[in-house]
């Protein structure tokens, strides 16, 4: 009788566990494309490590400077366009970005891996823009950068 107990308390345990650490917390990914400025262009300074929201053509005239005044022209009807700006220790490095989302909940991820190759100790600062489709103006965006 204790052996049939224990099993069954054995039984309840792993299914208990297995329902509390389901894969599927509530994180969905987040489809983005990567927002390249025109070679007229360029980004005025940001803070870095802080993630920055731009939901307006009026917004993006703050960060961005072109010549001849030609900004690009970006729907922000349709979009909403998220930059992050950061130092890496070197040019050597590969960047893998991924955006999730849980309700209102934004988290973008920036991770950053050597190449393996021995590079000079220059430290560049590296922009990381990202167009995603329009998020609410409720809605919160954490960052999180590391390096692999």
């Amino acid at each position: 009788m204790k052996k049939k107990v224990l099993f069954i308390v054995c039984i309840c345990s792993l299914i208990s566990l297995s329902i509390g650490c389901s894969d599927d917390d509530g994180w969905k990914k987040v489809a983005f494309q990567d927002f390249i400025l025109d070679k007229t262009c360029q980004w005025t300074e940001f803070e870095k490590q802080k993630i920055y929201r731009i939901d307006s053509q009026t917004d993006l005239l703050n960060y961005i400077e072109c010549e001849d005044n030609k900004i690009p022209q970006i729907d922000f009807e349709k979009y909403t366009l998220l930059m992050v700006s950061f130092d890496l220790p070197n040019p050597g490095y590969s960047i893998t970005k991924k955006l999730t989302r849980n309700q209102n909940n934004y988290l973008f991820e920036i991770r950053y891996k050597s190449s393996g190759t021995p590079q000079p100790a220059e430290v560049i600062l590296i922009h990381v823009p990202v167009l995603i489709e329009k998020i609410e103006a409720t809605s919160s965006i954490e960052l999180s950068i590391s390096k692999q």
